[in-house]
């Protein structure tokens, strides 16, 4: 929601005083932060069908799915906050707001378990079992 919100107050007040649509670097930081969002909501769908549908716990996807999720979110904040300018970065606007939430989460989430080694771990364990197999 955070993305489409702030599309909307920039589409209503432009950026660097020129229409959105006319400012390729903020149409291209846009399509970049859509991406990774839709991209991180289907690892997601994909982690939880997976989740539901065998009885793998799926810790790699799940570290991955949650990663990819922070990660966007960060981008789409940081983009909409970039774009607005100063006023993106006031501690009054909904933005910084919602980076400083993500950030926690984040420094949460890493703090329990880190998901970039349980991802990396999951990767050893897959090619160890190949090898394994192959050996």
């Amino acid at each position: 929601h955070a993305l489409a919100d702030g599309v909307a107050v920039l589409l209503s007040r432009g950026v660097a005083g020129r229409p959105l649509r006319e400012q390729q670097a903020a149409m291209y930081r846009l399509g970049d932060a859509v991406t990774q969002v839709d991209a991180a909501f289907a690892l997601v769908q994909q982690t939880a069908w997976r989740r539901d549908t065998t009885t793998s716990r799926e810790s790699k996807g799940t570290a991955m799915a949650r990663q990819m999720a922070q990660d966007a979110a960060e981008t789409a904040c940081l983009a909409v906050a970039d774009l607005m300018g100063p006023r993106g970065m006031s501690a009054r606007d909904p933005w910084q707001r919602l980076i400083t939430e993500v950030r926690a989460l984040r420094l949460e989430t890493e703090f329990l378990e880190n998901a970039r080694s349980v991802v990396a771990n999951g990767l050893i364990t897959s090619v160890e079992a190949d090898r394994k197999r192959g050996a």
